[in-house]
């Protein structure tokens, strides 16, 4: 098993620290008047027609993207760089902040946060950011951010956090659902909190995939942690490793996770496992029994399977549209472009699958990122009729994208 079937850091630029940018009219089918981008590997960024690509800033690591308070967060990795907040405004957009966990992280615990894989919105006030540890799949930490006070939410757990969303149930309480994953183990978790959205005190369950509920990770349930695990907090600590106790192992890489506000349902998107046979990778869903949030029992089904048929792989990162479906970015490892089984899929995309219409299981491919680099989450922005989207390499550099153009303002009226 290569480690390098997981890195999600990839090479963007072959010669320059910019990409080119370029039009592509394709002949493959229409949808929403959207004209999918030709499959193939591409020395610069490819737009879908319809669609034109403005760079806003140069960064370093863009890793994720969030909108807070009207503005936009972009995470940036490695740990710890300078101050905790910049802020910039360019060509008329909204606050733009480049967010890195702070230095005086003394109040929560001394150790060095890790990499910042995920964020999402809190319904209840301020976002959610999910890392790793300072090395790829060393255990990191969920942490709650607002109003400038960073809070780590140890109450739920330890492990190589890869993807985090949240809802608020009509009583008031605080979901969380994150996952993790590392060479051997990957899981989907859900945090219920005791009492509205104090997130330090709560249950945290393991999925058991597909079908087979909620499972409560403590020693009181799970008489198999407690010949292991002294406490329950030893539990937390080892997260990943006390569900293989357990045997909650996944056939899938659990990547990004998102709340579908339109259906209550749970998406998710899964990388490959080589190992296991699983090549391409999919995006499943989860429904809550009755719609009981905090329950222990759900319903399972498949909804976008990746394949050599349909040239898609490696789907890492889910938006979710109230209109036109389900937005992907895939994350092919450098490794992968252009070798083996995923030659055919071309290079790394932003993909689109309406929900509605004829054409409701067709992907479209939005865009097309340069060979070997890889698109860092999107921000669906209907009152600037724009998405804004990142690019990451392999060296540290990457730009902030402004996506606009009569197929983007179509897409999100």
């Amino acid at each position: 098993m290569r480690l390098s079937q997981f890195i999600l850091i990839f090479s963007l630029f072959a010669a320059c620290n910019v990409p080119t940018i370029k039009d592509e009219n394709s002949a493959e089918e229409k949808s929403f008047e959207l004209e999918s981008v030709a499959i193939n590997i591409y020395d610069t960024l490819t737009l879908a027609k319809g669609i034109k690509a403005e760079i806003i800033d140069s960064l370093s690591w863009p890793s994720c993207l969030v909108t807070y308070k009207g503005g936009l967060i972009i995470g940036q990795n490695p740990q710890r760089l300078t101050g905790d907040l910049k802020e910039t405004v360019a060509n008329n957009n909204p606050k733009i902040k480049y967010y890195n966990l702070p230095n005086n992280e003394s109040p929560i615990n001394a150790q060095m946060p890790g990499y910042q894989t995920a964020m999402c919105e809190a319904p209840w006030g301020g976002i959610l950011i999910a890392t790793t540890g300072q090395k790829r799949f060393e255990k990191g930490y969920i942490y709650h951010f607002n109003n400038g006070v960073l809070t780590r939410l140890d109450a739920l757990g330890s492990a190589s956090f890869t993807g985090v969303t949240a809802h608020q149930t009509e009583n008031g309480k605080a979901i969380i659902y994150y996952s993790d994953f590392t060479p051997t183990n990957s899981n989907l978790y859900k945090f219920v909190a005791n009492k509205g959205t104090d997130c330090n005190q709560g249950d945290v369950y393991a999925a058991k995939l597909p079908s087979f509920g909620w499972m409560l990770m403590n020693r009181e349930t799970q008489p198999e942690l407690s010949k292991k695990y002294k406490t329950d907090s030893d539990i937390l600590s080892h997260l990943n490793e006390a569900t293989r106790v357990v045997g909650y192992i996944s056939n899938y890489a659990v990547a990004g996770v998102t709340f579908d506000k339109n259906d209550g349902t749970i998406k998710y998107a899964n990388m490959p496992l080589i190992h296991k046979n699983y090549l391409y990778g999919s995006v499943d869903y989860i429904f809550e029994n009755g719609g009981q949030f905090e329950g222990t029992s759900f319903h399972y089904k498949p909804y976008i399977l990746a394949g050599a048929r349909d040239y898609h792989s490696h789907l890492a990162q889910i938006t979710i549209d109230d209109k036109n479906g389900v937005w992907i970015c895939t994350g092919m490892s450098i490794d992968d472009i252009g070798n083996e089984v995923y030659q055919p899929n071309g290079g790394n995309a932003i993909l689109l699958m309406p929900k509605t219409g004829v054409q409701s299981n067709l992907k479209l491919r939005v865009a097309v990122a340069p060979q070997k680099g890889r698109f860092s989450g999107l921000i669906l922005d209907k009152k600037q009729h724009c998405i804004y989207t990142a690019l990451q390499d392999q060296q540290g550099k990457g730009v902030l994208l402004k996506l606009t153009g009569p197929s983007v303002e179509k897409l999100l009226e």
